[in-house]
């Protein structure tokens, strides 16, 4: 395990949640891992990039009490962002972003 993955263990384990491993490699197979583990009304795919700020929890899960069979949120929207994002990440994801409107 890397530095990073011991600090995230550790930082989790303050909170007395539970820690699920997945046993294959790559992001799809970590959201399924997780996904398939839960038993909740909701859930949120949070990743620890810094593109998203945990008080929007209260109004995503807003939307969902409003009726909202599912809510994306995105950092290429008003007042959005990332402390991560490159010119070229930023360019190639906010292009994947406005495409993705016509398909969901």
């Amino acid at each position: 395990m890397s530095k990073e993955d011991i600090d995230t263990f550790n930082a989790i384990k303050e909170y007395g949640e539970k820690i699920i491993f997945q046993k294959e490699k790559g992001f799809g197979n970590a959201l399924r891992t997780g996904i398939n583990s839960i038993d909740t009304k909701y859930f949120c795919v949070f990743n620890a990039d810094g593109s998203f700020d945990p008080n929007d929890l209260k109004n995503l899960r807003q939307k969902l009490e409003d009726g909202s069979d599912f809510v994306f949120s995105s950092r290429y929207i008003e007042n959005g962002g990332s402390e991560d994002d490159t010119v070229l990440t930023y360019i190639g994801n906010f292009f994947f972003y406005k495409n993705m409107q016509y398909f969901v």
